[in-house]
């Protein structure tokens, strides 16, 4: 299962929320900010990234067997590093 899905001018983020480590990257909240890591521990320059600044993500996270909606999250440019370290700000709890 893939964790992202495009649809329109936003996309559907479907992750874990819990501070482990999941295919290089991990993720965790700091009060209305989801942190996602880079935890990969070679030159991270040169990384792809598909992360999109400009869409909104509707953000559920995974709890066991179910998700939760978590809200609305767009990209925060200004504290992010792509390929290292990427800030999401949440902007709605409405979906």
């Amino acid at each position: 299962m893939k964790s992202v899905y495009d649809f329109g001018d936003k996309r559907i983020w479907m992750i874990h929320i819990d501070n482990k480590p999941r295919n290089g990257w991990r993720n965790y909240k700091k009060g209305d900010v989801i942190v996602e890591e880079n935890m990969r521990s070679y030159d991270k320059t040169g990384l792809r990234t598909d992360v999109r600044h400009n869409t909104v993500r509707i953000v559920f996270s995974k709890h066991k067997s179910y998700f939760i909606f978590e809200g609305k999250y767009r990209y925060d440019k200004e504290k992010s590093r792509d390929s290292e370290i990427r800030y999401w700000e949440k902007v709605s709890d409405q979906f």
